[in-house]
């Protein structure tokens, strides 16, 4: 495993790239249940006209397939290397602005665009621990492990050890970083709106930001075309509500917002609105 994903790191981007949209294509076409799930949150947050609904949902799923297949290139890269790929970087001097007074950041990176970069290159800047949750195929493990820990990354587990980690660096001045968008288990998120619809949507970025008073920003890697890399952009969240339920809103209203400005390159496939797995006890 590790022979092949040196093998596609040495590919260039725009290459990696093609693979990954033909593969989206292919599983589009072959996997119905895929398909029918796409189409159907894309219908449901209306973010396209209805005749057009198809067309976006091929786009998606080419896009996907980039975000697999640029992985090896983004785990195995370089600094320099990743720093080659942004291509702009839009907001992060300001959302980093008062690390010097000791105030924690929390970066929410929901699925939209290069993710994955997103961490990658905060972790390149600055001190950042980031939630972790083993992927399904073991396999892949150690080499994911090895790129999301380099630079000045550490990865924190989902259980109670690794949210003490959070609050450790939040209050110790540092960065953490929360994928804001995945369905939490039971007992751990609330029922809000997100696009039209209820969603169970997690607490936890909602009571670290209450308990440690943090400055919140959204940030997400904007793919460009034919290869050409990623513009990164930042947005400092400043929120009204001072309970978890309403913090919990505010951010899928702002996820929203921002992914209707970029509406093909989101994980539409997801399924955002199952209802949560049960929290296994030991």
């Amino acid at each position: 495993m590790l022979l092949l994903f040196r093998f596609l790191a040495l590919l260039p981007l725009v290459l990696l790239h093609a693979m990954g949209k033909m593969a989206g294509f292919c599983v589009y076409e072959l996997r119905p249940r895929y398909r029918n799930r796409l189409l159907s949150n894309l219908q449901q947050a209306e973010v396209c006209e209805p005749d057009k609904c198809k067309k976006l949902a091929r786009h998606v799923a080419g896009q996907s397939g980039c975000a697999v297949m640029e992985l090896p290139k983004l785990w195995l890269s370089s600094t320099s290397g990743i720093n080659k790929f942004v291509k702009q970087v839009q907001g992060f001097d300001q959302a980093i602005a008062n690390r010097s007074e000791g105030q924690g950041v929390v970066f929410l990176t929901p699925h939209l665009g290069s993710f994955e970069l997103a961490g990658q290159y905060i972790g390149s800047k600055i001190p950042l621990t980031a939630m972790y949750r083993p992927p399904r195929e073991a396999k892949i493990e150690p080499i994911m492990r090895a790129g999301r820990e380099r630079f000045y990354a550490n990865l924190a587990p989902t259980n109670l050890r690794g949210v003490r980690m959070l609050v450790r660096a939040l209050r110790s001045g540092e960065a953490i970083g929360l994928l804001p968008d995945q369905v939490p288990v039971s007992g751990e998120g609330v029922w809000v709106p997100f696009f039209g619809r209820m969603a169970y949507t997690m607490t936890l970025a909602p009571k670290l930001i209450l308990a440690t008073e943090a400055r919140t920003v959204l940030t997400w890697a904007e793919r460009l075309s034919c290869g050409r890399g990623y513009i990164l952009k930042f947005i400092k969240l400043d929120f009204e509500s001072d309970d978890e339920a309403g913090l919990a809103l505010e951010i899928n209203s702002a996820m929203e917002r921002v992914i209707r400005t970029l509406p093909g390159q989101y994980l539409w496939s997801y399924n955002r609105y199952k209802m949560p797995r049960v929290k296994e006890t030991r």
